[in-house]
């Protein structure tokens, strides 16, 4: 079978089998002597007896008595070439190396193929051997102690190429170039960049990273070195989290932490925060984890990426359960930067970036939906028992009117309407940028911290912006006495698209729900300078009103923590922390008069106010003393209390004589609707936690809390005026 043949049967099948393969090779070396080698596979045995027959003919046999397919190319082999074939149940291998003797002709079989290809002498086929094993590294990885490493990474550098050792340590890789470099690395030890060693066997010692096991990981209410924790925590530190083009913090967790999982709410400025969750889904209600800045409660996605010094993850229950029911959830720490000793040091850091849509969705155009709904209406009409006739005057659309729609010669007759295009004409443009001072001596330490973030919309009328202080001040009072103050201040405002629709509530969905459901066929302007519409409006419309649903909101904190020696090993600290957040939220929607036939209305103002206040302290008492240099013992003792409280107020009034007219008391009285209550949260905590460590060997914690809730009281006001109290309950 030639060339082209075999490409005619390979066609045709519908799977192929991937077999190992034995080699072998057959050397031939004298004067004036070619090479035969034959690559076997499988033990296939034939019977042929011929005199004078072409080698095209012996191939033709073997093809009919065994699976074997032949590959070769009529211009390198000469098919023509009588040979004589004595052989009775012979072994086709051995028949090719006699066919082939003495010629310039390779065999390979390969599964159930075998190809003939020619070669041009020993030397080439001696030097491509040898070419090979000069780019193949072999060696051994081992530890300090000479035992084997099992599953060490050795990567060629720069290429995803890489293999890993086996339970004997060793390694084989085969090398794109032989001057290439090799990365072995694995955890818990040191990585290694070695110069490719080929030829002999390469030994490697890894190194223990004393700095990775001696790395000093935030836990609650203490820290503690990664080499002796014994529950599960991820750590992320600043570089990499500041480095990247986000917005907040939650959107830059994502990929940063095993078993931590983050999911994009949206892309509205904003509201682009991710969703995370910690090992998986842990409850229906709320998954969503504790945040701890510094200790306190709080919305991680107020901070700075600038201000970070780390984040540590507690994942599993054993490191979370020192923070009781709220961390069923898991919980993340996060570590603000602080002062140190030395000159002032001023730092700047700025980030620029730009967002457009990553794929939008392919719409018809008004020609093509002209031709969908003609062909919908004639099948419809068929389907009722229309004859063909029938159906055809059953179509709303003619050929002419097909033609202008795809021609666009009759904008208002006939318009073609992109929406997408009118829509998304926001720049995406986003920009922050942090300015930081640090310094101090032994006695007083400082950081402060200004920071700016504006985000704008791929839409009109959508963007966000934050405002950030903070300042961390360390003082060192006395010998024994420490104290610790934090102050941080943050202002968000977010603005996003409204509509005049009296029966939607004016949040941006319907927005983006009209732009993706409006027919093409629906002009955004008429020739007369009015808006096109349908029954819920025109979204362009809604923009160029300019009417904004605006969020502004305060976060306030102040902490202070003071800590006292009281002999070597024993430490009480105590801290107190009063964390504010207002939040105001006015949404002014406009009227719109779309056409002569179609209005929206009329003018409406909501305006509401929240304010959330955390109050909160803690007594900690702790001891940490090694024994004979053997034994660690660590003992924590604590008590946290906490008061929580929460107001809501919201006022509505319409029927404002203008849009010029902006305060509620503006609108009308007739429909005017308002309301608020208030809720308060106590409670009380004792908890502990005990770890004893031998030799950095045997390790053993034990962590305990109990929790002690009040009564929730909520006291309300309705829209008459009149007060009542309800308790919820526990």
């Amino acid at each position: 079978m030639d060339f082209n043949s075999y490409k005619k049967v390979i066609s045709n099948c519908n799977h192929i089998v991937k077999v190992g393969m034995v080699s072998a090779y057959a050397l031939f070396l004298g004067a004036n002597t070619a090479l035969a080698s034959v690559t076997e596979y499988m033990d296939q045995k034939v019977s042929l007896k011929t005199q004078n027959c072409t080698i095209e003919s012996v191939i033709q046999q073997i093809e009919k008595q065994t699976d074997y397919l032949f590959v070769y190319d009529k211009n390198d082999v000469d098919v023509k070439r009588t040979v004589y074939v004595n052989g009775s149940n012979t072994d086709v291998i051995e028949l090719l190396k006699g066919i082939f003797a003495n010629t310039d002709i390779d065999c390979k079989v390969l599964g159930n193929n075998i190809t003939l290809s020619k070669i041009s002498n020993v030397a080439t086929r001696i030097a491509q051997q040898t070419r090979q094993e000069k780019k193949t590294a072999k060696g051994n990885v081992i530890d300090s102690t000479g035992e084997p490493v099992i599953g060490a990474s050795v990567v060629e550098q720069g290429t995803t190429n890489g293999t890993v050792t086996d339970i004997n340590g060793n390694f084989t890789l085969n090398l794109s170039t032989p001057n290439a470099k090799i990365e072995i690395s694995f955890i818990g030890y040191k990585t290694q960049v070695l110069t490719a060693q080929f030829g002999k066997q390469m030994a490697v010692k890894l190194v223990d990273d004393t700095e990775l096991l001696d790395e000093v990981v935030v836990v609650g209410y203490g820290s503690q070195k990664k080499v002796n924790m014994t529950g599960a925590v991820a750590t992320i530190d600043s570089k990499t989290l500041a480095s990247r083009p986000i917005s907040n913090i939650s959107q830059g967790l994502q990929g940063l932490a095993p078993g931590v999982t983050v999911t994009n709410a949206g892309g509205q400025p904003g509201q682009d925060t991710g969703k995370i969750l910690i090992r998986g889904l842990g409850s229906f209600n709320a998954s969503s984890p504790m945040v701890l800045i510094d200790g306190v409660e709080g919305d991680m996605n107020v901070v700075d990426p600038n201000d970070i010094e780390s984040i540590s993850v507690l994942k599993d229950a054993s490191s979370a359960a020192i923070y009781g029911s709220k961390a069923a959830n898991g919980v993340i720490l996060i570590t603000t930067k602080r002062g140190q000793s030395g000159k002032p040091n001023l730092t700047y850091s700025a980030l620029f970036g730009w967002s457009k849509p990553a794929d939008l969705m392919d719409r018809t155009n008004s020609a093509e939906l002209a031709e969908l709904t003609n062909e919908a209406e004639y099948w419809d009409a068929i389907s009722q028992g229309a004859s063909p006739e029938q159906a055809e005057k059953r179509k709303p659309y003619t050929q002419e009117d097909i033609r202008k729609y795809a021609e666009g010669s009759d904008p208002y007759g006939h318009p073609n309407t992109d929406w997408y295009d009118l829509f998304y004409t926001g720049s995406g443009f986003m920009n922050r940028h942090n300015i930081g001072m640090s310094g101090g001596s032994e006695w007083a330490k400082y950081r402060a911290s200004l920071g700016y973030v504006k985000q704008e919309g791929i839409v009109e009328n959508a963007s966000n912006r934050q405002f950030n202080v903070r300042t961390n001040l360390d003082l060192k009072l006395t010998e024994r006495l420490k104290s610790r103050i934090n102050l941080d201040f943050a202002n968000t405002l977010m603005k996003e698209p409204t509509d005049p629709i009296s029966w939607s509530n004016g949040d941006a969905y319907q927005v983006f729900r009209q732009v993706n459901r409006i027919s093409p066929m629906v002009p955004y302007k008429n020739e007369d300078g009015t808006y096109g519409a349908i029954a819920d409006g025109n979204p362009i419309a809604f923009q160029d009103l300019g009417s904004t649903g605006d969020t502004d909101k305060d976060y306030l904190n102040a902490f202070a923590e003071f800590s006292y020696d009281i002999w070597d090993g024993l430490k009480i600290t105590a801290n107190g922390s009063y964390n504010i957040v207002n939040r105001s939220y006015k949404l002014y929607r406009k009227d719109l008069q779309y056409n002569a036939n179609k209005y929206d209305g009329p003018i409406r103002l909501t305006k509401s106010h929240t304010k959330e206040i955390r109050r909160q302290g803690d007594i900690l008492l702790n001891y940490d003393k090694t024994f004979a240099q053997k034994h660690t013992v660590n003992a924590l003792a604590g008590f946290h209390t906490e008061l929580y409280s929460y107001e809501y107020d919201d006022a509505y009034r319409q029927d404002f004589p203008s849009s010029d007219v902006t305060d509620m008391n503006g609108g009308s009285v007739v429909g005017m609707r308002n309301s608020g209550y208030t809720r308060e949260l106590a409670m009380n905590s004792v908890f502990g936690r005990l770890k004893y460590n031998y030799m950095d060997k045997y390790l053993f914690e034990a962590n305990a809390r109990e929790v002690t809730v009040l009564p929730v009281l909520q006291k309300a006001t309705v829209g008459d005026g009149s007060p009542h109290s309800q308790v919820l309950g526990a």
